[in-house]
């Protein structure tokens, strides 16, 4: 009797707790999305029960069964910072997904998209701007020196408008042009000419590997640009500006008129010949007004050389379009007198979600440039250079004689480090002005199969289609 007494209350104890379990099993429902819409893929969990999870469909909807009197739900996402929920009494949760910016911190910009820093296999480097940007520069190359492992900047002049360096990734490869191939937002351009403001990223390929994506082109190395887009939020316009002295840090001593005569005497007469600067010389000079005690390192130099630059943007936008503005001007005035260079640059960078799986993203930009220089180069060490042509002078010339420059015979030629500088050759420019544009739409319609069949026929089987600005007409490019 006692014994079926107790098999009676186990059967009634574990009905019991079955029908509290069952009465403590929920079901919840709701909607995951980001600030781009419904996510699709979210891993969706209890907390100590990972064995119900569930994932996200196409609409970013899940339904999963929740156990216990006081559940939590996990949210989890790469890219994203996973979402904790208490479920209390509710039957429907919808959890709106944060980007995770240590995440986007890691990714790194490649050929064919975006990895994962710990992901890649070839040899890659990366710099952003916040590094790029911690010191003025006049130009994009002149700020990637001593930025990246394995590249080489080297600049060679200091003229205005020409004082880009000279890169090389991983030593020089050839005897004639071992220049990286530059790829900015997707298409090859030209890096000096960006807007160092506008540089959201720059990374670097170093490796045999970008053979593999650009050919023979990658062959000395690829440099890609990512320039800044807009985000989320209202509209922020902001402002950034430098103003940069330059000087010769250190210049050659001359000797001034007494001392050049003195010596000049000095050394004719320790090689048995007369004085050539005798007093009645000197007079006859004086006389002829061509003798002025002249410092040819004043004449041709200013004191010193002033750079500004100043550039606006604005930035904002909602899920479904994003915009970045900007327009910079920069202003440098060389440290050799009658040498200056200006350049103005726009940029408008927009990326529009036109439906699901359908996106549009139009950069448009462009730069004005004038460059004002002496009629002979001032970079290379020639006979007509003012710069070379000072360091012959006779410091007991004047600079000018009825009102024109004063030349000197040295060598072959007359020359006068002033004429350099001022007088306008017929056979060289004394200004170079240019412009350039560049469009570039990039429709992405992965998403959408029909339309993802329909662009690769276009674009030579990729689903994503480029379209350049050149000369005037559209065109499509891989």
């Amino acid at each position: 009797m006692r014994k079926t007494v107790i098999r009676i209350l186990t059967i009634l104890l574990g009905l019991s707790i079955g029908v509290q379990a069952i009465a403590q099993s929920r079901t919840i429902k709701g909607i995951v999305s980001s600030a781009e819409g419904a996510e699709v893929g979210v891993y969706v969990f209890q907390k100590g029960h990972e064995s119900g999870a569930t994932m996200t469909d196409s609409e970013g909807a899940y339904t999963i069964e929740v156990v216990g009197a006081d559940p939590v739900l996990v949210f989890s996402m790469v890219g994203y910072k996973e979402t904790s929920v208490s479920v209390g009494n509710r039957s429907t949760i919808n959890v709106v997904l944060e980007l995770d910016s240590t995440f986007l911190e890691d990714a790194v910009v490649v050929g064919y998209g975006q990895q994962k820093k710990e992901m890649l296999i070839g040899s890659v480097s990366q710099v952003t701007s916040k590094d790029l940007m911690k010191a003025p520069a006049t130009n994009v190359s002149g700020m990637l020196a001593g930025r990246l492992a394995g590249m080489t900047s080297i600049q060679s002049t200091g003229t205005p408008g020409a004082d880009g360096a000279t890169l090389l990734v991983r030593g020089l490869s050839t005897f004639n042009n071992s220049s990286p191939l530059v790829i900015i937002d997707g298409v090859e351009g030209q890096i000096n000419y960006l807007n160092p403001n506008d540089v959201a990223s720059i990374t670097v390929l170093k490796d045999a590997s970008t053979a593999a994506i650009y050919g023979v082109r990658g062959a000395n190395g690829v440099i890609l640009v990512t320039t800044k887009s807009g985000g989320e939020g209202d509209t922020k316009i902001s402002y950034d500006g430098s103003a940069t002295f330059t000087n010769n840090t250190a210049m050659p001593q001359f000797c001034n008129a007494e001392q050049f005569i003195y010596y000049h005497n000095l050394a004719r007469t320790m090689d048995g010949f007369d004085p050539y600067w005798t007093d009645e010389m000197i007079g006859w000079m004086k006389e002829q007004g061509i003798y002025a005690e002249t410092d040819w390192q004043k004449v041709i130099y200013n004191n010193f050389g002033f750079q500004q630059q100043h550039n606006i943007s604005a930035t904002g936008g909602t899920n479904k379009l994003k915009h970045f503005t900007s327009i910079g001007f920069f202003d440098q005035d060389g440290i050799l007198k009658n040498t200056d260079y200006q350049r103005i640059n726009i940029r408008s960078n927009i990326e529009a979600k036109i439906a699901d799986g359908l996106s549009l993203t139009l950069n448009i930009a462009g730069n004005t440039s004038e460059q004002n220089l002496p009629g002979y180069n001032i970079a290379a060490v020639s006979e007509f250079s003012p710069i070379t042509a000072a360091y012959y002078a006779l410091p007991i010339l004047a600079t000018e004689y009825n009102g024109k420059p004063l030349t000197f015979n040295h060598g072959t030629y007359y020359r006068s480090p002033l004429s350099s500088l001022t007088e306008k050759p017929l056979f060289v420019d004394w200004e170079q002005d240019g412009t350039d544009m560049q469009l570039i739409a990039l429709i992405d319609a992965s998403g959408v199969p029909q339309l993802a069949y329909n662009t690769c026929q276009v674009c030579a089987g990729s689903p994503y289609a480029y379209f350049e600005y050149q000369n005037g007409v559209l065109v499509c490019q891989n």
